[in-house]
C-alpha cells in the first residue's frame, strides 16, 4: 500500500510570484503619488489625499506601518508649515503665492476636464448626426 502513496508539494510559487509583483507595484504607486503630493506645496498630506492619488484603500495605508508612519510624520510636517504660514499672515506676498499656486493647479485640472468633456461631446455628436 505504502508503494501506491504518493507525496505531492503543492507549487505556489507562481501566486507567490505574483503577489509580491502586486505589492512591489502598489507600494511604487504610494510612493509616486506622495512624490506627487510633496512636489505641491498646496496640497494636503494626509491618508485620503495619499490613498486617491495612489489608487489604494486608506485601510491599506493604515496597514502597512512604514507607510503609515510615512504619512503620519508628512502630516505632521504639513500641519506645522501651516501653523508657520499662519502665524506669518503680515507676509501677504507669500500667502499670496501659496493662494495663486492653488488656483492655477484647480485652473490646469478644469481647463483638462473641459478638454476631455469637449472631445466627448464631439464624439456623441457624431453619433448622433450620423443615428440621422
Amino acid at each position: 500500500m505504502s508503494a501506491l502513496e504518493r507525496t505531492w508539494v503543492r507549487n505556489t510559487s507562481g501566486f507567490q510570484a505574483s503577489a509580491k509583483r502586486r505589492t512591489e507595484s502598489t507600494r511604487r504607486r504610494v510612493d509616486d503619488a506622495i512624490a506627487a503630493l510633496l512636489r505641491d506645496p498646496s496640497r494636503r498630506i494626509n491618508f485620503n489625499t495619499v490613498a486617491a492619488a495612489a489608487g489604494v484603500t486608506t485601510a491599506y495605508l493604515y496597514k502597512e506601518p512604514a507607510l503609515r508612519g510615512r504619512i503620519d510624520r508628512l502630516r505632521q510636517e504639513w500641519i506645522d508649515s501651516g501653523r508657520r504660514l499662519a502665524s506669518l499672515r503680515e507676509r501677504t506676498e507669500e500667502s499670496s503665492r501659496v493662494l495663486l499656486l492653488a488656483k492655477e493647479r484647480r485652473i490646469r485640472e478644469l481647463e483638462c476636464r473641459v478638454s476631455q468633456l469637449d472631445a466627448e461631446l464631439a464624439t456623441c455628436r457624431g453619433q448622433h448626426y450620423d443615428r440621422l
